[in-house]
């Protein structure tokens, strides 16, 4: 039976993923405004939601899912070591399913959304497929050296961003989307940015291959599925995750809203650029000492709840669900169809309805017992006719 943890923190991600994406890379505009990362504010509504999302949102889906994917790379290795594969065949398997994945990834950028995650995820599955023989230990001290490089890189840039004399030209959200009429403009801007993507790919592999490795050895060692056993690990993941997201968004958020000083704003921006990678884990590791009991009813034959299957079922179809938010995001934002022009609470009032729609097509496909469409279409491109490795 399948882990619940995983499938819901797919679910619950993508929630996170369409309230981040919403002011920083949809809906944006010329106007520079009173916290205009997060979409701009002008009521207390929006003082909320700039205050809420600048603690739990942003740069906290994108960690948790590259955690997932290294999980997943590490369900995948154990299922072919079960099996027998040669390490070369397994090798191979990997770094094609990825290769797909970075793919569709780089169609979805250039033709729908610029801010497309899953061409660079592709990209480091594929680069995995080189590490995954190494000992657990190895590659737990590749990803610590990594974070904690970057972790000291990311508190030395927001030393010096304090010193910047505009420091609002650090956290406005202007200049990273297009404001275009033109579809055709669109593809044009799009492919642009894949092409600076591909010049920044070192860094971004550096950024989020440490996550991965960590989910890829939660999964050999079954951290997620013994919480019992590895309870002090998840514990001391869960307590970073909790003083990254308010020591970092608290005051992010409070100076966004000329509470505090707008260099603050700047410092915490940075900040939460680096230190929130290692939200992450924690946010996984907090999810399954939540769902511990839970899990262990449903293994004992317990069915499991609504509550939890919804987001699951999502989780099981991510990427169809994270596909289907771009479409949904092009008719609301894209000026060649509605160009709506929304603050903050609008902004994330659109995402939770989207990520609502998600949930229940997710839910109806589950129903069904389909899986989603481009799941159906990945694994029958990575895998052949039987939609499964063969050996």
């Amino acid at each position: 039976m399948r882990l619940l943890v995983p499938d819901v923190a797919r679910g619950l991600a993508l929630l996170g993923i369409a309230m981040a994406n919403a002011p920083t890379a949809w809906f944006t505009d010329d106007v520079d405004e009173r916290a205009d990362f997060f979409g701009g504010a002008h009521s207390g509504l929006d003082d909320a939601t700039v205050l809420a999302t600048a603690v739990t949102t942003h740069v906290r889906g994108l960690p948790m899912f590259s955690t997932l994917l290294g999980f997943g790379i590490g369900l995948i290795m154990m299922s072919l070591w079960k099996r027998q594969y040669p390490a070369q065949r397994a090798r191979t398997v990997v770094m094609k399913r990825y290769a797909f994945l970075a793919l569709f990834g780089a169609i979805h950028c250039i033709f729908i959304f610029h801010g497309d995650i899953m061409f660079l995820y592709g990209i480091c599955g594929v680069a995995f497929g080189l590490l995954f023989m190494l000992k657990n230990s190895t590659l737990l001290a590749i990803a610590y050296t990594g974070l904690a490089i970057g972790s000291t890189g990311g508190i030395i840039l927001s030393s010096f961003s304090s010193l910047v004399e505009d420091s609002s030209q650090l956290v406005s959200a202007e200049g990273l989307g297009v404001d275009s009429q033109n579809y055709g403009i669109l593809v044009l801007y799009n492919g642009g940015f894949f092409l600076l993507q591909l010049l920044a790919l070192p860094l971004f592999v550096f950024q989020l291959m440490p996550l991965m490795i960590i989910g890829f050895v939660w999964a050999r060692r079954g951290v997620l599925a013994n919480p019992d056993e590895h309870r002090r690990e998840l514990g001391i993941w869960a307590t970073i995750a909790a003083v990254v997201a308010v020591g970092v968004g608290v005051p992010w958020g409070l100076a966004a809203l000329d509470v505090l000083p707008p260099t603050v704003e700047a410092v915490t921006l940075t900040l939460n650029q680096s230190l929130g990678l290692l939200t992450g884990p924690g946010i996984l590791a907090g999810l399954a000492l939540l769902l511990n009991r839970r899990q262990k009813a449903v293994w004992a034959g317990a069915a499991v709840p609504i509550w939890l299957a919804v987001p699951a079922a999502l989780g099981k179809r991510s990427m169809s669900g994270y596909l289907f938010q771009s479409f949904a995001f092009a008719v609301l934002a894209y000026g060649f169809f509605l160009g709506l022009d929304l603050d903050a609470f609008g902004m994330a009032a659109y995402a939770f309805g989207v990520w609502l729609a998600s949930l229940g097509l997710a839910w109806a496909l589950e129903v069904a017992g389909k899986p989603g469409p481009f799941e159906w279409v990945h694994r029958r491109l990575a895998y052949g006719r039987t939609g499964t490795p063969q050996p």
